[in-house]
């Protein structure tokens, strides 16, 4: 049988909890981690799925090994930490625009290329 995928969730609000909750339930995906930066909203969804929870998702990209990460955090922050997914060389899933001025689109291509992996260049993009 192949190895699961282990999956992260970055940012655990009520979004959050839904990724997380369905990596858990998804044969063939393990929940490893999830990071948020409010300690009462990691430690809860953390306990639930009896995976490990980390207040900066810095440190979780660094420690775990991680085989795609949600990134589930209000607008306004999703493009830095795409940024940080993308330099720990993670494929990522973000439901939203990754920033609301368009800038995103030249770090996608940039590493679109790198890794030959594909994104939506629509509305919603997939890093």
């Amino acid at each position: 049988m192949p190895a699961k995928l282990r999956a992260a969730v970055i940012g655990v609000g009520s979004m959050g909890k839904n990724h997380a909750r369905i990596y858990a339930d998804l044969e063939g995906v393990e929940l490893v981690a999830v990071a948020d930066p409010e300690p009462s909203l990691c430690n809860a969804v953390a306990q639930k799925y009896r995976c490990t929870g980390y207040a900066d998702h810095r440190e979780m990209l660094a420690r775990e090994q991680i085989d795609l990460v949600s990134v589930v955090v209000p607008t306004r922050f999703h493009y830095a930490v795409a940024l940080d997914v993308i330099e720990a060389g993670v494929p990522l899933l973000i439901e939203k625009p990754n920033r609301s001025d368009g800038r995103a689109g030249p770090v996608a291509d940039r590493r679109s290329t790198t890794a030959r992996r594909a994104y939506d260049s629509g509305p919603y993009r997939a890093l």
